[in-house]
């Protein structure tokens, strides 16, 4: 069993420097915990950030090292310019991110928080910046792959 404490993850938060939409969906997520554990996915309601939802990709963390999106928000799709519900993050991965998305699935899967960003490429053509994040919920889902953890991540990206 992982050893979840509120005030590490509220630390790990601060540290981040999270900034716009990132604070919101951080709060909500950290406003969820119980004394011990982060939400489990059936606690987090997707309908509070509903403004939110389509910059949100909600995955499952193998562990194996796979991550298997089971949802994604329009801002992410057009971004990618594809479908990513079933893909496998890491085989989407420019080779040379494959290594620092392999430490963020590992600190996932032990109950850490990512920050990081990354280039957007807009319909107008202007490569943005923009933060994004990824978040642990504490269990594993029914009818998912055993071995897993759900995770949730957000891109602060608008559309």
């Amino acid at each position: 069993m992982r050893d979840w404490k509120l005030s590490d993850a509220c630390q790990a938060i601060a540290k981040r420097r999270l900034h716009g939409p990132n604070v919101e969906v951080a709060s909500y997520w950290l406003s969820l915990w119980s004394s011990n554990a982060p939400p489990t996915r059936v606690r987090f309601d997707p309908k509070c950030i509903a403004t939110r939802l389509p910059a949100v990709a909600m995955m499952s963390v193998q562990t194996d090292g796979r991550v298997i999106f089971w949802t994604a928000g329009n801002y992410l799709r057009l971004a990618t310019g594809i479908e990513l519900t079933g893909k496998d993050l890491m085989t989407l991965c420019r080779e040379a991110e494959r290594a620092e998305r392999a430490r963020t699935v590992k600190a996932l899967l032990n109950g850490g928080v990512f920050c990081g960003h990354r280039p957007i490429k807009r319909q107008s053509g202007v490569v943005e910046l923009v933060q994004e994040i990824a978040l642990p919920f504490a269990g594993h889902l029914c009818g998912r792959q055993p071995g897993s953890s759900p995770a949730l991540e957000f891109s602060a990206c608008h559309g």
